[in-house]
């Protein structure tokens, strides 16, 4: 269930930025993410044998089988409209090579082991894949080039996905390689919530600055306000649908962009 919302919410996200940005074909763009972001997350889970939390046993009972072909499918159906929608240029195929190979290195131990257990890596893989999946891609597919404005969209977003990934660090703190080295298990967990908030205010300033969010829009403030609450009451021991709620945020963010 959690890669499920997870995905839908990079589909929501993607959709929106390409509809703010005046990308055609936003619904496929964010299919893509969809597919891709559920398919990766559910194979890295099952790589680690971690299997499914007690909750998520009562979605999927013991059809595991189900979800294997499911990611699958839609590992398949993102190749296929990937392919079908990419605006080959030097500067595209390179990145789509180089992504490849970081979501392939970040599920399957290449050299020993996977790049998420590299210390500080796993925050960075997580903010610049997403970054580059939602805003990137479709923006390079269209505009053919990197621009002032694509710089410091893609940097702000990178500091926005870096802060909603804290709280799930945060949760897993303990259970975490020791030698990943992330943000909470180096700083400590207040440090981070401050450090997380000032990425999600800075990201907000920024997208003001910037004009590509108008000051009135209730949406988007809204959904910063609600997911700096819940970085900041953030503990191991939140439940499952907790952190739901912080994924169906990140739904809620790129809604916002339709106003």
């Amino acid at each position: 269930a959690s890669n499920l919302i997870v995905a839908l919410a990079g589909a929501f996200l993607a959709f929106g930025i390409c509809k703010q940005l005046n990308i055609d074909y936003a619904e496929r763009y964010g299919f893509l993410a969809f597919c891709l972001i559920f398919s990766i997350y559910f194979f890295q889970r099952m790589v680690d044998h971690s299997g499914f939390s007690e909750d998520e046993r009562n979605v999927w009972g013991n059809r595991t089988w189900l979800a294997i072909g499911l990611s699958t499918v839609l590992l398949f159906l993102g190749f296929v409209v990937g392919l079908q929608m990419v605006q080959y240029s030097v500067i595209q195929i390179t990145l789509i090579v180089v992504f490849s190979l970081i979501c392939g290195w970040y599920v399957i131990p290449l050299f020993g082991s996977k790049l998420r257990e590299i210390a500080g890596l796993k925050l960075v893989l997580i903010a610049a894949t997403w970054t580059y999946t939602c805003l990137v891609f479709p923006y390079l597919n269209v505009f053919k080039e990197f621009t002032t404005d694509l710089m410091y969209f893609a940097l702000l977003l990178i500091f926005y996905i870096s802060a909603v990934v804290l709280p799930f660090d945060i949760r897993d703190k303990s259970i975490d390689l020791v030698q990943q080295s992330t943000v909470p298990q180096v700083i400590g967990v207040r440090v981070t919530k401050l450090i997380g908030t000032i990425l999600l205010l800075i990201f907000s300033i920024g997208m003001y600055v910037l004009k590509i969010v108008e000051p009135t829009n209730i949406l988007f403030a809204s959904s910063i306000l609600i997911q700096i609450a819940l970085l900041n009451f953030t503990t191991e021991k939140r439940p499952f649908y907790y952190f739901l709620s912080i994924d169906f945020c990140i739904g809620l963010l790129g809604l916002s962009f339709l106003f």
